[in-house]
């Protein structure tokens, strides 16, 4: 009997971490692998991407170019923040596109500053991502607040459980617990490509960066109460699946009895 052995090749991608920075188990993995720094990306790179992200056939590389110019680089950090820096730039009203696909830019501003709704921000990926929830409607940001205590992934039944516990506790102005209209703002996320749909029901944050950011945002004291209030749905779920248990356990000796 012949054996073969197929090697594996695993690769893992992430942000750059200062070596200080790294946690131990990435230390102990650089040292049986390869470490391969990725440099920044080219203007080319950058023109090929804005179309995908735009959903359009072709940008012009001037506006391309532009938008590096302009933001001082920080479109050309990694994948990431040029996709950050387009959405920004989209929902400000800078970068337009026609209902025939053709894409216009408006004057950016100075350079290493990128431009929201005509206000300047330092051009930090954060600080790119904090500019695009400040464009959120009131309700819609807060909903993306309370979905960022959960981690990275949720379901409605827990977003709708959370605000209903924040709503005993405190007055939200503009915030619905109903099923139907939670879900029309958790969509209205989606399309804004803040959270995306699982094929399992689930909703997830389109990246760390997003949630990290979204959470921060959070008042430490608002912060406590929407942790309680998912300690108390787990707690819940923990007591019903309890309950649950017993009663087939119950049904389950009843029927051994009857049966002898």
């Amino acid at each position: 009997v012949t054996q073969s052995l197929c090697q594996l090749l695993i690769v893992i991608t992430l942000r750059p971490i200062p070596p200080p920075d790294r946690p131990s188990e990435l230390q102990a993995m650089l040292q049986k692998g390869r470490e391969v720094p990725l440099g920044r990306l080219t203007v080319s790179d950058f023109c090929m991407l804005v179309p995908m992200v735009l959903g359009v056939r072709h940008v012009p590389e001037a506006i391309c170019r532009r938008i590096c110019e302009s933001t001082g680089g920080a479109a050309l950090e990694t994948p990431l923040c040029a996709l950050e820096v387009v959405h920004a730039l989209t929902e400000g009203g800078t970068l337009r596109v026609s209902p025939a696909g053709e894409v216009t830019c408006l004057q950016i501003g100075s350079s290493s500053l990128v431009t929201c709704n005509g206000h300047l921000v330092d051009s930090s990926l954060e600080t790119i991502v904090t500019a695009r929830l400040d464009q959120l409607a009131a309700s819609e940001s807060l909903v993306l607040k309370v979905a960022a205590v959960f981690g990275l992934s949720f379901f409605l039944s827990q977003l709708g459980h959370v605000i209903r516990h924040v709503m005993r506790q405190s007055k939200l102005i503009g915030l619905s617990n109903e099923h139907s209209k939670l879900e029309l703002l958790v969509d209205n996320l989606c399309a804004r490509s803040l959270l995306r749909r699982d094929e399992d029901g689930k909703y997830s944050f389109i990246n760390k960066v997003v949630q990290s950011v979204a959470y921060s945002l959070l008042p430490s004291e608002m912060r406590e109460v929407m942790h309680v209030g998912v300690a108390i749905y787990y707690e819940e779920r923990a007591s019903g699946l309890r309950r649950q248990q017993w009663r087939n356990t119950t049904l389950f000796a009843a029927s051994v009895r009857n049966s002898v």
